[in-house]
């Protein structure tokens, strides 16, 4: 255990790089943090963390204490993790399990606890006939086309600047016309997936997330999207290390944001940095982040023109 303990510190207490691409050494042992200030904005804490590598033999060692943490939760707390061990293995393959080793940074309580708290929530939101399905369109998706084509959140085809995904959501494009809130929750859930799925890197360096919400109004704040925080922050195996909103001060901003805010996690709002002004202004100030104008949507004053249809038309060709 002293061995494991020492492994996590050391992995931890490296150095990070901050968005003008500095060495620093990291104040504490969680690298995942670091104060920058950017012109007048006040200073944000966000994430620019390198880690060392895990070996095979540290990866395996919290992997073998993740299962040992699974044995001592009762079986009628993880009655949803045991049926999915039955009817869906290859979901539980190596890869998965180690997304909740990082995403509880590497603490194998934490991981294990995530895991059944995942399948629990899985079940409730795609029920007993979807759950155990392979997470794609053609599978747990079959009937939630329309909340995906909605496009209101989708992967963007670039990496910033230091490899890490980039998630777009815009929330304006979510009219809930043709589709419900559980069809959209689901919809949510198949993206944070798929950004699993499309490099194993994701896991451990984290996902950049950019909430375009400049045109927000007042019926955008909508329940349903608290919900879809607690995926994000307490069952899909994802980490944030940066997030950035783009909004436009105001009175619904000034109304509804304090309130959104409540629902986000310390440690998530710690990663939040917000750009006000003109849409180019802020997308010219994105550069300094590792993400340029050709990477950013048109929508938001980039110059990408991203098909989300012809990207989900992809993903159901490929059985994703």
């Amino acid at each position: 255990q002293e061995e494991l303990e020492a492994s996590r510190m050391d992995v931890y207490g490296d150095t990070y790089v901050n968005p003008d691409g500095e060495e620093k050494v990291a104040a504490s042992n969680n690298v995942e943090t670091a104060s920058i200030s950017s012109g007048d904005t006040k200073t944000s804490t966000m994430s620019w963390g390198k880690r060392k590598p895990l070996t095979e033999s540290e990866m395996q060692d919290l992997l073998d204490s993740m299962e040992y943490e699974l044995t001592k939760i009762p079986n009628q707390e993880k009655e949803e993790y045991l049926e999915a061990l039955k009817q869906c293995p290859s979901q539980l393959d190596v890869v998965r399990k180690k997304r909740f080793i990082y995403r509880a940074d590497l603490d194998p309580a934490e991981a294990a606890a995530r895991l059944v708290g995942y399948w629990k929530e899985r079940l409730a939101i795609f029920g007993p006939e979807r759950c155990y399905l392979p997470m794609t369109i053609n599978g747990a998706l079959r009937d939630d086309w329309e909340a995906l084509a909605s496009c209101s959140s989708y992967i963007l085809p670039g990496t910033d600047s230091s490899g890490r995904k980039i998630y777009y959501v815009n929330p304006t494009k979510a009219t809930f016309e043709n589709y419900t809130e559980e069809q959209y929750l689901r919809s949510r859930w198949y993206y944070l997936e798929a950004l699993l799925d499309s490099d194993e890197s994701v896991a451990e360096k984290g996902v950049v997330q950019i909430v375009f919400a400049y045109n927000a109004k007042a019926r955008d704040f909508r329940p349903v999207y608290r919900k879809t925080l607690q995926l994000e922050q307490k069952y899909v195996p994802i980490r944030y290390s940066v997030m950035h909103s783009f909004i436009r001060p105001g009175i619904v901003y000034n109304v509804f944001a304090p309130v959104f805010k409540l629902f986000i996690d310390k440690r998530v709002r710690s990663r939040l940095v917000e750009h006000a002004g003109s849409p180019l202004g802020m997308v010219a100030e994105m550069e300094k982040y590792g993400i340029t104008k050709d990477m950013l949507p048109v929508e938001m004053g980039g110059e990408l023109n991203f098909d989300g249809i012809e990207w989900l038309e992809n993903q159901k060709k490929k059985n994703r």
